[in-house]
């Protein structure tokens, strides 16, 4: 990513020059072609960046949510009710998480899915 950075800025800087070395020059193909370059650079790094950042959206551990929790409470930024209720939700959509990948695979059937998710969404 920070070579990508780092060759965009080069060539954007390129690019300026060269648009303005050609605005003198009745000549003006050069310009537009390393604008085309630039532009078609920048369209790339954006997909780029646009994929990266989807495919490291991965859901935090509920270990770790809970480890956040704990440190929240026992540094009084949240109180012990709101820890306990905000560990409570964070368990149970994790049983939410994992009853739906059961349905998925076939292992549960919908109407006991929808039983176990009202069960669920009750403890709430």
């Amino acid at each position: 990513m920070r070579a990508m950075s780092i060759i965009g800025i080069i060539l954007f800087s390129s690019c300026l020059l060269a648009v303005g070395f050609a605005a003198n020059n009745p000549n003006v193909h050069m310009g537009v072609g390393w604008t085309i370059m630039a532009s078609l650079y920048g369209l790339v790094f954006a997909i780029v960046v646009l994929v990266k950042s989807h495919l490291s959206n991965k859901p935090v551990p509920v270990t770790e949510q809970l480890l956040r929790l704990r440190e929240l409470w026992e540094r009084g930024v949240i109180t012990e009710g709101q820890f306990m209720q905000k560990k409570t939700q964070v368990l149970l959509t994790e049983q939410l998480l994992k009853l739906r990948e059961l349905r998925e695979r076939g292992d549960i059937t919908e109407d006991q899915f929808m039983q176990k998710k009202t069960q669920i969404l009750s403890e709430l």
